[in-house]
């Protein structure tokens, strides 16, 4: 009996250690495949510090895109607004790019970064994409709110707390936020000459910033350095307006300008619209201004005609804005015929999305036409002299 178990336990104890032995080779691979996949990411980790250390532009603009795209994804309709939206954030990353394009060859160069350095850097890419989803994810922005009501910022009659606060104290923020966080980023990364790089996009981002929070803290027209010009701007349109066959009355409302246009006879055909200074052409004055800067700096063209196409430039640009205020009532005037609900709603349209882009569209064109012409006369003076 003794001999018949240690003949069957014989190759069970065999078996076992084959389990064992099993067990322990799979525990050692086990544990090479940890070490290599640690060991690699390790790789990794240094290879992005060092490209942090050498190229950090590509991820400052990362830095700055990701949140906007948060955002866009979040509400795709802000984008579409060119008054209180993020269409400016468009135009950003466009003049942004153009910048980058222009200037590539001071990113390219390697900027070695010291690792107290780089510390902070990595700390700033982060805050853009932490303060939106703090803001829109968190508590961030009933913080925002609590703040803006214990500042006592002034809301429009007949405007609701929280539409206001929402759609002008926590979007001007955002901006200037932005506006911050990436000069911060572009100055760790690369200087004072950074920032002279890019100026143009930084500046565009921060003026907007600040064109926002001074008509939430000044509604109505009340920031006067501002609404100095507009009584001229809304003369221009009423006489606009007359030579297309309309009347206009005009009246004080808060100090702003405001016209309702009549017909031939006298009937009236619109209601009192006032005209503050942010629809008298401050923004696109302001886009106009940093794109042409951007383009006349790299521009090769003598200094006289640099100063003579800005001002034709912004001339024009004025009036554009002109024709864009007499559109915004005859849109109300076309869509008379379904309704003053209907007009109104076709005015409110155009003005919050589509007549912004009256001046973006020729402040993207004159550049283009600017090179053409001058391509243009180069070829005719050069077969004159030929």
């Amino acid at each position: 009996m003794g001999n018949t178990k240690h003949l069957y336990d014989a190759p069970m104890i065999t078996e076992a250690m084959k389990l064992k032995n099993h067990s322990s080779g799979c525990a050692k691979k086990t544990t090479s495949v940890y070490g290599h996949l640690i060991w690699s990411t390790r790789t990794q980790f240094i290879a992005i510090l060092r490209n942090l250390q050498s190229t950090p532009i590509l991820l400052v603009v990362l830095s700055i895109v990701l949140p906007m795209t948060i955002l866009f994804v979040m509400d795709p309709n802000s984008f579409s607004l060119t008054w209180k939206g993020r269409t400016f954030y468009l135009f950003f990353l466009w003049l942004l790019l153009l910048e980058l394009i222009l200037d590539w060859e001071k990113f390219k160069v390697k900027t070695f970064l010291s690792s107290r350095r780089i510390s902070v850097l990595v700390i700033f890419l982060i805050l853009p994409t932490a303060y939106v989803v703090a803001v829109n994810y968190l508590e961030g922005r009933s913080i925002l709110l609590a703040t803006g009501e214990f500042l006592r910022i002034p809301i429009p009659e007949g405007v609701s707390f929280t539409n206001w606060f929402q759609n002008s104290w926590v979007l001007s923020i955002e901006y200037l936020i932005f506006t911050l966080l990436f000069s911060v980023t572009i100055w760790i990364s690369y200087k004072l000459e950074g920032l002279k790089a890019l100026s143009s996009s930084i500046i565009l981002l921060g003026a907007i910033g600040s064109v926002y929070m001074i008509d939430t803290l000044y509604p109505y027209g009340y920031f006067t350095p501002l609404q100095t010009f507009v009584p001229f701007t809304a003369s221009l349109a009423a006489v606009v307006l007359g030579l297309l066959g309309y009347q206009t009355e005009s009246i004080s409302y808060y100090g702003m300008p405001t016209l309702r246009v009549l017909d031939s006879s006298g009937q009236v055909l619109t209601p009192y619209y006032s005209i503050g200074w942010p629809c008298a052409g401050v923004q696109s004055l302001l886009i106009y201004t940093f794109v042409m800067l951007l383009f006349l700096k790299k521009a090769n063209i003598p200094n006289f005609h640099k100063l003579v196409y800005f001002s034709i430039g912004a001339v024009i640009t004025y009036g554009i804005n002109i024709l864009r205020i007499v559109t915004i009532y005859l849109v109300y005037i076309w869509n008379l015929n379904r309704g003053t609900g209907a007009a109104t709603s076709a005015m409110s349209t155009f003005h919050e999305f589509y007549g912004g882009l009256f001046a973006m569209t020729w402040i993207v064109l004159y550049p283009l036409l600017i090179i053409g012409t001058r391509i243009l006369w180069t070829r005719i003076h050069s077969h004159m002299t030929s």
